[in-house]
């Protein structure tokens, strides 16, 4: 059986706990997120306007997550100034990030095919626990972004944890890993059971 790991599925993410502020839609109904160095390592310089990005809800309580296609704006905020460099990104307003709260986990994630997903989940949830341990956040604060290249610091061997937590978050596994997993659980349960008989 080949060994996946999660950098597979994930390449790098961004996250941080949401403040007061940023949880606030504005008028224009938008989210803002002033950029730092850890985001701008995630989303680079160039400006991008009106990307697609996937925002999803986990609330930790069955049938209130939400999995919405949406679209944000990356830009140098003193683009014009020769000795200054504040970024900004935009999120459109969707049911997703509706949901938020000061002090719920975000994660900005991006696949190896390129595209992002935008993940929040409920401050003390379980799915907030997962994401946590899955990227190694458990130093995320709500002042600046965290920046995780899986590869480097902490890619996960694909196992039943990691596959449930990728499946959450709507990524699909190839279909012979599922079937390799669900063959290895079944094993191991057949073997604890021989064991207590």
């Amino acid at each position: 059986m080949k060994k996946e790991f999660l950098s597979e599925y994930i390449v790098d993410v961004a996250a941080k706990r949401l403040s007061a502020a940023e949880a606030d839609c504005d008028s224009s109904y938008y989210y803002k997120f002033n950029g730092d160095a850890q985001l701008e390592t995630l989303l680079g310089k160039e400006k991008l306007i009106d990307q697609q990005i996937c925002t999803q809800w986990l609330s930790g309580e069955e049938d209130s997550d939400y999995f919405e296609s949406s679209y944000f704006t990356w830009y140098g905020a003193c683009e014009r100034h020769s000795t200054r460099s504040e970024y900004r990104l935009y999120v459109k307003a969707d049911l997703a990030m509706g949901c938020v709260s000061a002090g719920d986990l975000l994660v900005i994630a991006r696949r190896p095919s390129g595209e992002l997903r935008m993940v929040a989940a409920a401050e003390g949830s379980a799915e907030g626990n997962q994401l946590t341990w899955l990227f190694g956040l458990s130093n995320c604060t709500d002042t600046n972004f965290m920046y995780r290249n899986i590869e480097i610091d902490g890619d996960h061997e694909v196992g039943f944890a990691v596959s449930s937590i990728l499946e959450e978050l709507c990524i699909e596994l190839k279909e012979h890993d599922l079937d390799e997993l669900e063959e290895a659980a079944l094993c191991s349960l057949l073997i604890k059971f021989h064991e207590r008989s």
